[in-house]
C-alpha cells in the first residue's frame, strides 16, 4: 500500500510539473494558447524555474496544420526575479508540451523537456540549465539510442539530470512486445556534445 501511495504521489508530482498536451487542430484560426508548468526548485531554494509553451494558429490556417509553437524556460536564482533562460520555436506536427524534469543532486543543474509527440512516439528536447556557469545547453534527442536497440517498439523517458549536466534517459520494458524485449536501462545523453553512454 505504501509503494502504491508513493508511486501515485510521484506520478501526481510529475504531472504537476508538465503542461497538458495540445495540438494545432484543437485551436481556432487566429487563436493562441499558452500553458505554464508549476514552478520547481532545488531543495535549498538556490534555483527556481518554470516553463511555458505557446501554440498559435494563423488566421488564414483553415486546415489546422500551420501552427507555431514557442517554448520558454524561466529561471530565478535564490529569491531573485525570473528571467528568460531559453526560447525555442518550431512548426509542430502533432502534440506539444513542456515538462520541468528536475534538478541534479548537487543542485547546480536543472532540466526541462520541450517535447513533441506524433502517434505513439514522443520526441524529447532536453534543456539543461547550469547554475555554475549561468548557461543553457539544448539538443534534440533523435533516434540515437533506439537505433542501438532491438526492434521492440521501445520508448524513452527523460527522467532527470545528473551533476555533470547529462540528461538521464530511461528505456523501460517494451509495452508492445510481451517477451524478449526487457528494459534497456538508463542512458546518459550529453546535451553539449550529443554523445551517449549506457
Amino acid at each position: 500500500m505504501l509503494l502504491l501511495t508513493l508511486t501515485a504521489t510521484a506520478v501526481g508530482e510529475r504531472k504537476a510539473r508538465a503542461t497538458e498536451p495540445m495540438e494545432c487542430d484543437e485551436l481556432k484560426a487566429g487563436q493562441a494558447v499558452t500553458r505554464k508548468t508549476a514552478t520547481i526548485a532545488t531543495p535549498s531554494g538556490s534555483i527556481r524555474a518554470y516553463a511555458t509553451v505557446r501554440l498559435s494558429r494563423p488566421p488564414d490556417d483553415t486546415d489546422g496544420n500551420s501552427c507555431e509553437v514557442v517554448y520558454k524556460l524561466f529561471v530565478a536564482e535564490g529569491t531573485g526575479p525570473f528571467a528568460l533562460a531559453k526560447e525555442y520555436s518550431d512548426s509542430p506536427d502533432g502534440l506539444v508540451g513542456v515538462e520541468m524534469v528536475g534538478v541534479s543532486k548537487d543542485e547546480t543543474k536543472l532540466a526541462a523537456d520541450f517535447w513533441w509527440a506524433a502517434g505513439d512516439y514522443t520526441g524529447h528536447r532536453p534543456v539543461i540549465y547550469d547554475a555554475k556557469t549561468k548557461s543553457v545547453h539544448f539538443r534534440e534527442l533523435n533516434e540515437e539510442i533506439l537505433e542501438q536497440l532491438p526492434s521492440c517498439d521501445y520508448f524513452e523517458d527523460f527522467a532527470g539530470v545528473n551533476d555533470a549536466g547529462e540528461a538521464i534517459i530511461d528505456v523501460p520494458k517494451s509495452t508492445y512486445v510481451e517477451k524478449g524485449c526487457p528494459a534497456q536501462g538508463r542512458w546518459l545523453f550529453d546535451v553539449q556534445t550529443g554523445a551517449f553512454t549506457a
